[in-house]
């Protein structure tokens, strides 16, 4: 092979990576996710009309009580839980 043989076959392998092989998976990247994103929404129409009212929602103690319930439920805090495994000598774990 000449210099000038292997100089093409390389430019042309090289400008094959540049190729698009998938036009139509391209075309329709990411449409299962909007798909799926859309299909989750209740009503698409319901923040331009009931855009500038306020919501209705929990009166402020009960909402307080319930965010301070919360709060709390993470003061004690959670027990990092027991790293699993195999056990066949048929021992109890110690709790």
């Amino acid at each position: 092979m000449t210099h000038a043989s292997t100089l093409v076959l390389f430019a042309t392998a090289l400008l094959a990576g540049c190729a698009s092989t998938t036009p139509q998976f391209d075309q329709r990247f990411g449409q299962a996710t909007r798909a799926a994103n859309a299909a989750q929404i209740l009503d698409p129409g319901a923040a331009i009309r009931h855009a500038g009212r306020t919501p209705v929602g929990l009166e402020a103690g009960a909402a307080r009580a319930a965010m301070e319930r919360y709060t709390r439920s993470f003061a004690a805090g959670e027990s990092a839980p027991k790293a699993g495994g195999l056990n066949f000598s048929g021992a109890q774990d110690a709790k």
